[in-house]
């Protein structure tokens, strides 16, 4: 009784066309999680402002949600007449790969380099704005706060407050 073996040669054919199969899919594949990663980041962000003015709400207090633009870090906090020193602020790390790249304020124009931030009202509260992210491939998305935030938007790409 013989045994069936598989030859070098068809070894070396599966695992050639193997390759080639994962050759052609990786730069999807990597797309794929990259995208995913904003996504992740952006409802990240739309869940803290969620939870910041739920807090808001039921302390009957002002909060502000500051953001270090071109970084990963933002921070919170319940003073609104008295300022924080920054030791004091709880940084908050959106992602690794995600950046906050410039935020828009009805109002009060794009900022897109030192720190910014958006004030969230006892009654939950706050101005028309969009927080414009960036992946580290350069890809974007946009989140749009509506006054009443009732409902954080994500839109691919970056989308002008005139727009909305």
């Amino acid at each position: 009784m013989g045994k069936k073996a598989y030859t070098l040669i068809e070894l070396v054919l599966v695992i050639a066309i193997i390759t080639l199969i994962l050759g052609i899919a990786m730069p999807k594949l990597m797309t794929f999680f990259s995208e995913d990663e904003l996504k992740r980041a952006n409802l990240r962000i739309a869940g803290l402002i969620q939870e910041i003015r739920s807090r808001a709400m039921l302390e009957q207090r002002y909060y502000k949600i500051g953001f270090y633009l071109g970084t990963q870090k933002l921070w919170y906090d319940k003073s609104y007449n008295i300022t924080l020193a920054e030791a004091e602020r709880p940084d908050v790390s959106i992602s690794k790969e995600v950046k906050v790249k410039a935020i828009d304020i009805l109002g009060k124009g794009l900022k897109e380099e030192g720190e910014a931030e958006i004030t969230i009202s006892p009654m939950g509260y706050t101005e028309l704005t969009a927080i414009y992210t960036v992946d580290s491939k350069g890809r974007e998305m946009t989140l749009i706060l509506p006054p009443f935030l009732t409902e954080i938007r994500s839109v691919e790409g970056h989308v002008d407050l005139v727009d909305h």
